[in-house]
């Protein structure tokens, strides 16, 4: 299933996106220094800082271990970023380094079909249970 963020969305669209896969499950996905890392617990702020679409992804601020991080139309706040063994490494992150998703994640997710049986949503990778 995707939960790969594109930063060439604007900031409606990426914070919806990773709240969306907040608890319960793991977080959006995207990557520090060529590691995946999960993002949860976001918002945005639309009325602040305007940011060069060049700029998205980029960490410009870091407070109370909250990234803030350039996005088109604002910036978006992540109050909790885990590794893929789940742990919470927001105090790993630095300021100046830029989030970013390679685009063949992203055209991959775009090609992977969803299908439905009555029990679960399947991907052509897994199925994800419905409780």
């Amino acid at each position: 299933m995707n939960r790969f963020v594109d930063w060439d969305w604007n900031v409606d669209e990426i914070e919806i996106f990773i709240n969306a896969f907040d608890d319960p499950y793991k977080g959006a996905f995207t990557f520090y220094e060529n590691h995946r890392i999960h993002l949860k617990k976001c918002f945005k702020n639309d009325q602040a800082e305007t940011f060069h679409p060049f700029q998205v992804g980029i960490i410009f601020r870091i407070h109370n271990e909250t990234l803030y991080i350039a996005a088109v139309g604002g910036y978006i706040a992540v109050k909790d970023v885990f590794d893929e063994e789940g742990n919470r490494i927001n105090n790993q992150i630095r300021i100046g380094y830029r989030l970013h998703t390679p685009y063949s994640h992203l055209e991959s997710a775009k090609k992977d079909k969803a299908r439905y049986s009555s029990r679960e949503l399947q991907s052509s990778k897994k199925a994800i249970r419905r409780e």
